[in-house]
């Protein structure tokens, strides 16, 4: 699994300005490294509703936006966040603004 470099994200209309990598899994899962740690509150918030874009800005290479679309859940292992591809039957659970 190669890392790829970012500047800023945008997850969930959300502007997180902070430096890290990122990598996406043959299985759809995104795995992303912040060098900043994130606050609680902001954590948690995205873990309450499925991440439904996610928008990376790489300014290092001068590359375009890569944008991954969800639903995504958020989960925390050690200083990483992994977003998880929701499937079409988890969608009909109780989570809220799912667009799929």
């Amino acid at each position: 699994m190669d890392f790829l470099r970012f500047q800023s994200l945008i997850i969930n209309k959300i502007p997180i300005y902070t430096c890290g990598q990122y990598s996406s899994r043959l299985d759809g899962t995104v795995v992303i490294e912040i060098e900043e740690q994130l606050t609680r509150k902001l954590v948690n918030n995205l873990k309450r509703e499925y991440i439904n874009h996610v928008i990376v800005y790489d300014d290092y290479t001068g590359n375009s936006p890569f944008f991954l679309n969800g639903p995504y859940y958020l989960e925390e292992k050690s200083e990483l966040l992994i977003l998880n591809k929701v499937s079409a039957t988890k969608v009909s659970e109780n989570k809220k603004d799912i667009i799929i």
